[in-house]
């Protein structure tokens, strides 16, 4: 429950005035598994868990969630392009550290790690493994946070979605 794949299929519904049966499970894989032996027909899936499976033809991917096409498959249309316009649900991975940490050690952290994410070997690694590496200032990430924070806090109020 409250899981990326949850809000987006609970924001999917929303937007496209359909209804769905939540099957909750422990985790990506668990549901990865159900879908790949039919137990579900669709579910939101992380690229880094079943790029592979649909690449052997295991799973047919219809959409992606961003609202950009992802570089691993580049000709998949995002779910916006493909009639429900607005539509974004991506999982979001940041770097924290403890508040009251100086100014410029989060500035040189945040140097480091923009610098990283645009070098090559980073950027192939961080696509294999199904991940498109974006780098921000602090600002953007607090900016993204926010955003998010509200989007999905009407999900969950408008979907009565409780967690227990």
């Amino acid at each position: 429950m409250g899981s990326t794949s949850h809000l987006a299929t609970e924001l999917l519904m929303s937007m496209a005035g359909i209804k769905l049966t939540h099957v909750p499970y422990k985790g990506g894989d668990p549901s990865l598994q159900a879908l790949l032996a039919g137990e579900t027909k669709m579910s939101f899936v992380d690229l880094s868990i079943a790029g592979g499976h649909a690449a052997a033809g295991r799973l047919r991917p219809l959409a992606v969630s961003t609202s950009k096409r992802a570089e691993l498959l580049p000709d998949l249309p995002t779910l916006a392009e493909a009639g429900l316009p607005g539509f974004e649900s991506m999982t979001t991975f940041a770097m924290f550290v403890p508040a009251g940490t100086p100014p410029e050690v989060i500035a040189r952290l945040n140097r480091e790690v923009n610098k990283a994410l645009a070098t090559a070997e980073v950027k192939k690694w961080m696509l294999g493994q199904g991940i498109e590496g974006v780098g921000g200032t602090p600002e953007d990430l607090a900016k993204h946070q926010a955003t998010d924070s509200a989007k999905w806090g009407k999900v969950i109020r408008e979907q009565g979605i409780k967690f227990e």
